[in-house]
């Protein structure tokens, strides 16, 4: 199954996460209780025929600093690859000062290495510039099981040492994921559960840094078939 991937500031991997196909949703993350912190937004995915689509809008920050979004992707499937393209737009506007708008453009590509063995790889901001730079993820995922599924991937920022991170996810039932992923700089710890009933899919994440807190994520999406 093609599975679009719309990637968000909040951690995307490549192998990992992804809004539900032929959806319509919103989504709120709050870092380290913060309301100041508070990203929020709604998407709508579909497609058909080999290919698939998104589109999203999101908020964040508050009165003396907001920025907005709107970010557009789509997927497709040529031979055992699976590539996507992605455009964003991102204003920025602190009271009292100018603001300013950017433009980033993401791509991946993910491929199977066996029966049981997956990549992937993404780039953020290839047209980075100093302010916003480029950013470098790539990984393998290993399906044990049906049930279970372990993935690990370096993330490579700009100005930042490289990041490694590992997943593991079990489904232990058809109507409920759980996983857990650790970073390793900074020394991050998030743990997420997927629950399905019927076309409603909720899902909720925490994530805990050892210095800054407690961080807590949902999203709920509607699925057509």
């Amino acid at each position: 199954m093609l599975i679009l991937l719309l990637f968000q500031a909040a951690q995307p991997d490549p192998l990992t996460d992804s809004f539900p196909a032929r959806s319509a949703g919103v989504w709120t993350d709050r870092a380290y209780g913060l309301a100041e912190l508070t990203e929020s937004g709604a998407f709508i995915s579909g497609g058909g025929d080999g290919w698939l689509w998104d589109a999203s809008v999101s908020t964040f920050g508050f009165d003396l600093y907001r920025e907005t979004g709107f970010r557009t992707a789509a997927a497709t499937v040529y031979g055992d690859l699976r590539l996507g393209l992605a455009f964003e737009t991102r204003t920025l506007s602190p009271k009292g000062f100018t603001g300013a708008t950017t433009h980033g453009i993401d791509a991946w590509i993910r491929m199977p290495l066996g029966a049981k063995v997956e990549a992937g790889a993404m780039a953020l901001n290839l047209n980075g510039t100093a302010a916003r730079p480029a950013v470098w993820t790539a990984g393998a995922a290993y399906a044990a099981t049906p049930e279970l599924r372990l993935a690990a991937w370096i993330w490579l920022d700009a100005g930042h040492p490289p990041d490694a991170r590992v997943l593991l996810a079990w489904t232990p039932v058809p109507a409920l994921g759980l996983d857990i992923t650790r970073h390793t700089d900074p020394l991050v710890w998030r743990f997420r559960a997927t629950l399905q009933a019927r076309r409603v899919r909720t899902r909720l994440t925490v994530r805990t840094h050892p210095v800054l807190g407690w961080s807590q994520a949902a999203e709920v999406a509607w699925q057509w078939r």
